[in-house]
């Protein structure tokens, strides 16, 4: 095992829950999932917004949160 970070072990993460909601609701639009996705992420409390964005993905709540 290894400690990665960076956009590339990000992507395979956000990718697979966006599979997800697609399958939960093919409807969705990109704006729609884009919106689910920054609304259901986790804020990282000790980093800057700049250094998460919108905070870790939440695959979970991400789902949930599919209409």
């Amino acid at each position: 095992y290894t400690y990665m970070t960076g956009t590339s072990m990000a992507a395979p993460h956000v990718t697979g829950t966006v599979a997800l909601m697609l399958n939960k609701n093919p409807a969705l639009t990109p704006a729609q999932v884009l919106d689910i996705l920054k609304k259901t992420a986790d804020f990282l409390p000790n980093l800057t917004s700049l250094q998460q964005g919108a905070g870790r993905v939440n695959a979970q709540k991400a789902l949930m949160a599919v209409p």
